[in-house]
């Protein structure tokens, strides 16, 4: 299992219809973690720019440069984190 990891503004709630609801998040930042999860390899956690940032204290990381996904038209910067600190 890959994990992809990003930071940023999301909607949050129930989400459906009267006969289904889901509580979940939706919007561009939850695309872009998803389309990072398909990149990652087993046991891999990819992280995207936003999110290293914000984490880059506590992780060591590997810079893989920019991540073409879908949806975006320029590269999204990703970060293959090594370990913790």
């Amino acid at each position: 299992m890959g994990i992809g990891i990003n930071t940023g503004i999301v909607i949050a709630g129930n989400i459906g219809s009267e006969r289904r609801t889901d509580y979940t998040v939706i919007g561009n930042e939850v695309n872009t973690a998803q389309r990072f999860e398909s990149n990652a390899g087993p046991g891999q956690i990819l992280i995207t720019g936003n999110t290293y940032e914000r984490v880059k204290q506590a992780v060591q990381v590997r810079e893989l440069g920019l991540l073409r996904v879908a949806g975006k038209q320029e590269g999204v910067l990703a970060y293959d984190v090594l370990s913790g600190v």
